[in-house]
């Protein structure tokens, strides 16, 4: 378990140190900064009041969409760091295990950054182009996420990989 919170962590602290000084070295109008901004704040709102499962105990946040935003209007750079700050904020607000945190924001990271990369070629310069960029967003979010939280949850309860990632994706 250790190994793969280690090898995630400095993967994802990898990619968040490459986002920050690429957002700070970028130069940005005031539209930019405010968008980022607002997106963060709502991905943090959304982060703190979860969305209930009817017939459920749990819930789920939908801070992710923010965080796909922030990836297509801006950038892969600041869609890490919407990414990462919300819930990274609540699980340390929460008291959540430190190895928790890190494997969390790890992904968050990560998925951002790929989620990023893969929808960039697609531009926001037309409405057909913006609404590939979202879907090809989400979709990498998505899957790039559900892989590895399995993994870890694989790890975690000593389960086949290829058996939980069919149950997470029911």
């Amino acid at each position: 378990m250790l190994a793969v919170v280690g090898t995630a962590a400095v993967a994802g602290l990898g990619v968040i140190a490459a986002a920050l000084v690429s957002f700070a070295l970028g130069s940005h109008g005031d539209s930019y900064l405010a968008g980022t901004l607002g997106l963060l704040v709502a991905g943090t709102v959304a982060d703190r009041f979860p969305v209930p499962i009817e017939g459920s105990e749990g819930s789920v946040s939908l801070a992710f969409v923010f965080s796909v935003a922030a990836v297509v209007l801006f950038g892969w750079d600041a869609g890490v760091i919407v990414a990462v700050v919300p819930p990274t904020l609540m699980q340390l607000i929460d008291h959540r295990p430190w190895t928790r945190i890190a494997y969390n924001a790890s992904v968050f990271a990560v998925t951002a950054a790929v989620a990023g990369f893969a929808s960039a070629p697609f531009g926001t310069d037309s409405a057909w182009r913006l609404l590939v960029a979202v879907t090809v967003a989400s979709t990498v979010y998505y899957l790039v996420n559900m892989l590895l939280i399995t993994v870890i949850v694989c790890v975690a309860a000593d389960k086949p990989f290829v058996r939980q990632l069919r149950s997470n994706a029911h």
